[in-house]
């Protein structure tokens, strides 16, 4: 197995992806989701880590949206201190759309 993309969280600017296309490293800055108020960072690269898996268990080449599910995941959680802060998936996909604009 090899390593196919590698992500970089970039604090509040998002985070990097990098990967192979057409035999050349591509770098894709993933924009971050702004946020209101920063409450709580515990947990928020787990929980990026845990959209990007997502993201990539439902397309396992795009790369780009699973970055975009790891950033709104990283800030939903970010906005507090309990489990409350997640969104239904319908809504992690709205703020998602939101987000790559």
């Amino acid at each position: 197995m090899l390593v196919k993309c590698v992500y970089v969280t970039a604090d509040s600017t998002g985070c990097l992806a990098y990967y192979k296309e057409k035999g050349k490293i591509v770098e894709e800055m993933i924009p971050a989701v702004k946020v209101k108020q920063v409450i709580d960072t515990t947990g928020c690269g787990d929980s990026f880590a845990v959209g990007v898996g997502f993201g990539l268990m439902e397309n396992k080449t795009d790369y780009i949206k699973a970055g975009r599910y790891g950033n709104v995941l990283g800030a939903l959680r970010i906005q507090g201190k309990t489990f409350d802060v997640f969104k239904p998936l319908d809504e992690v996909r709205k703020i998602m759309e939101k987000s790559a604009v």
